[in-house]
């Protein structure tokens, strides 16, 4: 073989394995290509979707339903409270005349009811003002927003008076602390559970306004889907009822509620107009479905 073949050999055998580590180093980044593409690129869009679709799952939109809502009557005085957890609404005055101011006084008067001039002494004043219904648990208070609390009794009078936001622990707290004294009005609402009509001894013993004491009921006849319920206490049964009051058991929702007016009915509707709320705001009470 000449030395020109040999050489020619030699190229050709030196291009061949140019070629094949050429194909070798193209194969091997497409490959590469493959796997970058599939762990890289394909695979994090997959694990966002999923943990995109679990998070959906796992925050469903719930719209929670209030236990209760004051709405606007249209063309009335009146704001209307419903209920929604024991399923009841009655009607309340937007505005009525109560305490919602201090002032400052020297009349007084002595043991025959003459006027007499005394050290100045704080008292409050009315004006009309907004009403709204407070809540507790199994209790609902209509009163004024605001309300004047006097206190630092002393001779008789106090000497202290703040304009303060109205709660069912102040109002309980003033009914039996003869040191302060609130000017609104308070009436409360008072509501509870019952199975059946053998279990109407434990629901009435369980309403603040008895304090546990030991209570004789009686229901009155079945109109308009509730009884009416009179009582006394036990241990004074010429009291009946205690003061002014609506008490009714419905039997059809296993509800007991108990209205306690007090001496009084008010809630007055100005200062020149005698009239009161109160009969409205008790006759509008109703059940809801």
């Amino acid at each position: 073989m000449s030395k020109f073949l040999r050489k020619a050999q030699g190229a050709q055998r030196g291009s061949t394995h140019i070629a094949i580590i050429v194909c070798l180093v193209v194969a091997l980044v497409g490959v590469l290509g493959v796997v970058f593409y599939q762990n890289f690129i394909v695979k994090p869009a997959k694990t966002t979707t999923q943990a995109s679709t679990k998070t959906e799952a796992a925050s469903p939109k719930t719209t929670e339903v209030p236990k209760s809502t004051i709405e606007a009557i249209a063309g009335s005085d009146m704001n209307r409270y419903i209920n929604h957890e024991y399923g009841f609404q009655f009607d309340f005055p937007k505005q009525a005349y109560e305490s919602v101011k201090c002032a400052e006084s020297t009349v007084g008067y002595d043991t025959y009811g003459n006027k007499i001039v005394v050290p100045t002494y704080k008292t409050n004043e009315f004006d009309v003002t907004d009403i709204t219904v407070l809540e507790g648990d199994g209790k609902f208070m209509v009163t004024a927003k605001q309300t004047t609390l006097l206190s630092e009794l002393k001779d008789g009078r106090f000497s202290k008076c703040e304009v303060i936001p109205s709660s069912i622990a102040l109002a309980e707290k003033a009914n039996f602390d003869s040191t302060i004294s609130l000017g609104s009005e308070f009436r409360t609402w008072e509501v509870a559970k019952v199975v059946n009509k053998d279990h109407l001894s434990d629901a009435v013993s369980s309403l603040a306004s008895f304090k546990g004491q030991a209570v004789n009921y009686t229901l009155g006849a079945l109109q308009d889907g509730r009884y009416p319920m009179t009582y006394t206490f036990t241990n004074n049964p010429d009291n009946v009822g205690g003061g002014a009051y609506k008490f009714w058991y419905y039997p059809s929702k296993g509800l007991l509620v108990y209205i306690g007016l007090g001496q009084s009915a008010s809630f007055m509707k100005s200062k020149t107009d005698d009239s009161v709320y109160i009969g409205q705001i008790v006759d509008s009470f109703k059940l809801t479905d």
